[in-house]
């Protein structure tokens, strides 16, 4: 079990639990429910691979598997891992409190990752986080979204959902908080930043997704594609009228792609038998002809 320090007995008792019951089922809810016994308190979590995490009780308790194993989606970090290479330039968008952000720009010694959080909020964890982990000189970030245009955008924070369900949409719900951010697209901000190639892109955007992609048209007709790995949230796409097929199926039109999915994010690696055989919360693994040969 990791991060003993400043632990309430309750949570050392869920985390002996958690290691030693092989029940899998109420798990997450009891985990969710220890952290937030804690009352209001940051904490810090420390992953496997040593990267500190600061988690602020109870609103993110949510990141639980962090806090109790040190992990978080980790089949899609180990393929990362194996496909990303020393000089790639990364793009992180939707960063949320810095997992990915953290772990990829310790992969880059020679290039930065470039990462995009909206949510004012959530972009203050986002930079304590990279500041905490003494990566600021191998990060770029920005408090913008991407999208299909430039301009300012509302963006939609509900009380009832975890923070990291942050949207442009109102999801169909009437009880959200709102704010402001401003939208590039993601050819504007290539130009603007003069980066001459973009080798790799975690996109998680809670159903955004065809906006930045209609917003890259001038990346995605590029010989050196990117790669791109795409969380697939069927109830967040519907939420902007597409389906995630309707999203692999539109990156598709412009490069001859291999597809690959995560099971859940977190499980196996296995090649797409079609452009529909995905499950909600499968990550994509978006691969171009180009780049096929880093799965080698």
């Amino acid at each position: 079990m990791k991060n003993q320090k400043q632990q309430t007995l309750f949570t050392r008792i869920i985390g002996l639990y958690r290691d030693l019951s092989p029940i899998q089922f109420g798990k997450a809810k009891l985990s969710k429910l220890a952290l937030r016994s804690m009352g209001q308190k940051v904490v810090e979590a420390t992953s496997i691979d040593k990267c500190v995490f600061e988690l602020a009780m109870p609103e993110d308790a949510t990141w639980f598997s962090i806090y109790f194993d040190g992990t978080f989606e980790t089949g899609t970090l180990e393929i990362m891992k194996k496909i990303i290479r020393k000089d790639d330039i990364v793009l992180d968008i939707g960063a949320n409190l810095g997992w990915y952000t953290t772990h990829i720009a310790k992969l880059l010694p020679i290039q930065k990752c470039y990462s995009f959080e909206p949510v004012p909020g959530i972009f203050k964890k986002l930079n304590r986080n990279c500041l905490v982990n003494g990566i600021t000189d191998k990060v770029s970030l920005h408090q913008c979204a991407l999208g299909d245009s430039n301009g300012t955008i509302e963006l939609h924070t509900f009380p009832d959902l975890p923070h990291g369900h942050s949207s442009i949409s109102t999801l169909g719900k009437s009880n959200y908080v709102t704010s402001n951010a401003p939208m590039y697209t993601l050819d504007t901000f290539i130009s603007d930043n003069n980066l001459s190639k973009i080798d790799f892109i975690k996109m998680d955007v809670e159903g955004a997704e065809m906006l930045v992609l209609t917003g890259a048209h001038e990346l995605l007709r590029r010989e050196d594609a990117p790669i791109w790995v795409i969380e697939l949230n069927v109830e967040t796409a519907a939420s902007f009228g597409h389906s995630p097929a309707d999203v692999l199926r539109a990156l598709c039109e412009h490069q001859g792609y291999e597809l690959y999915k995560v099971h859940a994010g977190w499980g196996e690696f296995s090649k797409m038998r079609s452009i529909d055989d995905y499950g909600n919360g499968d990550n994509a693994v978006c691969i171009p002809k180009s780049k096929i040969d880093r799965l080698q």
